[in-house]
């Protein structure tokens, strides 16, 4: 295995297991997350604006890297557009393996609300296949659930989408201890949560 964190933007470009590239876009934080129908029509947008492109503006104040036992620690340091300090490290086993820690403090106590907190990456497109250790089959919402067993599942990624006629938080799965994505051989990568995703 291979990969790279771009020192300027803090953030995991390339992540090469068994010769083959598995991210197509960095791994970056992301404060933003699409309005669904009701929350166009009661002002989210405008409400929550500060944060659109908060964590893609960010400012790198630091970047370190120290070798402790068989991992490697690169501890990223930045800010978001004055609104917060984000700190995120990287665990990086001899395996592979990553371990992420985030670390998040608004700058003010009069800061607008943060629509979300989290990490986005965009993975190659033949890992067509999710699995996942969570609630399910079906579309799951932290206040719409009661309904959906706690169970292994797995199907083709495209069955994840639901076609809304407008927006909405799409193909959500709650309660979810980790996630995989794999291709026709049953290579991939997999997402583990110390709690749930």
């Amino acid at each position: 295995w291979e990969m790279i964190i771009d020192r300027r933007r803090g953030a995991l470009v390339s992540y090469v297991r068994h010769g083959r590239e598995l991210l197509l876009r960095p791994l970056e934080p992301n404060t933003w997350r699409t309005p669904n129908d009701n929350q166009i029509r009661n002002g989210y947008q405008e409400i929550y604006s500060p944060w659109r492109y908060a964590a893609t503006r960010r400012r790198t104040l630091g970047i370190s890297a120290i070798t402790v036992g068989n991992f490697v620690k690169v501890h990223l340091r930045s800010e978001f557009s004055q609104l917060a300090s984000y700190e995120l490290e990287y665990d990086i086993a001899a395996d592979g393996s990553i371990d992420l820690h985030v670390s998040f403090e608004p700058l003010s106590h009069s800061i607008t609300p943060l629509p979300r907190l989290g990490l986005v990456v965009t993975l190659i497109g033949d890992l067509r296949v999710v699995s996942w250790y969570g609630r399910g089959p079906h579309e799951t919402h932290w206040d719409r659930k009661t309904g959906a067993k706690l169970g292994r599942y797995q199907v083709p990624i495209d069955e994840l989408h639901h076609p809304y006629v407008f927006p909405q938080l799409n193909g959500n799965r709650t309660d979810v201890r980790w996630v995989q994505l794999t291709d026709s051989s049953d290579r991939g990568i997999r997402f583990t949560a110390d709690t749930v995703l």
